[in-house]
């Protein structure tokens, strides 16, 4: 049912009490998607509305993919709490089906997974389908260090599957901490640009990164890509010190 005007303030106004009066179904999402718009998602709305989409998109019954994934990414772009288990395991199976769909890059799926700490089994999965562009870039972003990531990517870069722009991206991946960094720097493997680049990435502290631009700094002290790294990280004692010793 549609809701009316003078209800729909109240609902904005007490979302976690009154959504449910309201909303109970897909088709009562579908008809007042306005309202994802206006909406101030909390972990109760946020938890309430994938439960409705999930359990709809795994009915048995015939479903719109496209409209599962619009309402889904209208909830979660600007939710930044935290999920339960129950929902973070929802989210993968949506993540694993929706995927493979060929308006998944245009529709965002890659929001389902953003920031969530996986299970074991569940990285598995993204590993054993790496082939597909957005589980790639969910492996890429994994949001903190992980063993069975971390060497996938090492193993990865010994090969010619890597694009060179992507070396970063792989590179922060087996980064657990300053050691790891300092030890791709002993063996120039790779040029200045792309380890500068890789601490966009890197799952390690803020000191521990100004930290490695200063080591970069000790092998070119020139290099423009530090200078723009360190200011895009707000390292700029980086820069200063990068032009301590030049002249300007």
């Amino acid at each position: 049912m549609k809701i009316e005007e003078n209800y729909y303030y109240l609902l904005l106004a007490y979302p976690d009490e009154y959504l449910p009066k309201v909303i109970s179904t897909f088709k009562d999402i579908s008809d007042n998607y306005h309202i994802l718009y206006d909406l101030k998602q909390t972990d109760f709305t946020v938890a309430y509305l994938i439960n409705i989409i999930f359990d709809y998109f795994f009915s048995g019954k015939r479903k719109s993919k496209i409209k599962t994934t619009k309402y889904l990414y209208k909830i979660l772009k600007n939710y930044d709490g935290n999920f339960t288990k129950d929902i973070k395991d929802k989210l993968f199976e949506l993540f694993k089906t929706l995927s493979q769909e060929q308006f998944a890059e245009n529709w965002k799926v890659w929001i389902f997974l953003k920031d969530l700490v996986l299970l074991e089994n569940q990285v598995d999965w993204l590993l054993n389908n790496s082939q597909n562009k957005l589980v790639l870039n969910r492996i890429l972003r994994y949001p903190v260090h992980n063993k069975k990531i971390s060497e996938w990517c090492k193993e990865q870069l010994k090969t010619d599957n890597v694009l060179s722009d992507r070396y970063p991206e792989y590179i922060s991946q087996t980064i657990k901490d300053l050691s790891d960094f300092y030890n791709y720097c002993e063996k120039k493997s790779y040029p200045i640009d792309v380890l500068a680049n890789s601490l966009k990435y890197c799952k390690i502290s803020e000191n521990d990164k100004e930290s490695a631009l200063n080591k970069l700094l000790t092998y070119d002290r020139s290099n423009s890509t530090i200078s723009k790294i360190a200011y895009n990280l707000n390292l700029y004692s980086v820069i200063k010190n990068q032009f301590t010793e030049m002249k300007i």
